[in-house]
């Protein structure tokens, strides 16, 4: 039962509510290991692709198998590079410890991060959840709250290069930024 709801106890069936919670849970961690599993199938995807000198189908090949956007398969593959770099990101998924949402908050977040400052703020990351799990919470605020912790993001985001030949350039019409 959820925390602040135990007044309820006196006028609910208690089993039938544990039951049906107990099976909501279960239900949410099937779910991330079913995103866990396709990951790995997204970076087998893109390892068969790239081995034979196709990788760039990999993004349109998924989005016709997922029956979904390129937009959406982009996504999928960017997060599976991301979180098969960050040390125990797919078991923490496998077994519920991060959630399908907060793997994406996660990507979102440390995307745009040098992968030292990545790693760093994994390991800050999954020792909250870990903790929190270890306490019996179901807390979505560790992903958010150690990103939110990290500071000045702005001086660790990668360094893009300036765009060659943009200056001055109008696109479609339209003055260059």
């Amino acid at each position: 039962m959820a925390v602040g709801q135990g007044v309820l106890r006196a006028v609910l069936d208690v089993g039938a509510l544990d039951a049906v919670e107990a099976r909501l849970e279960q239900h949410e961690v099937a779910r991330s290991a079913a995103h866990a599993g396709l990951l790995r199938d997204v970076l087998e995807l893109h390892r068969v692709h790239t081995a034979g000198g196709c990788g760039l189908a990999t993004v349109a090949q998924l989005a016709l198998l997922t029956r979904s956007s390129e937009f959406r398969a982009g996504a999928l593959l960017a997060d599976a590079q991301l979180l098969a770099g960050l040390p125990g990101a797919p078991e923490a998924l496998d077994c519920g410890l991060l959630t399908v949402e907060q793997a994406r908050l996660v990507c979102s977040q440390l995307g745009p991060l040098d992968e030292p400052i990545q790693l760093a703020v994994w390991d800050r990351l999954q020792a909250a959840l870990i903790t929190d799990d270890e306490r019996g919470g179901a807390d979505p605020g560790p992903v958010a709250g150690v990103a939110d912790r990290l500071g000045d993001r702005g001086r660790h985001r990668r360094r893009r290069p300036p765009a060659e030949g943009r200056a001055g350039r109008s696109v479609g019409g339209l003055p260059a930024a």
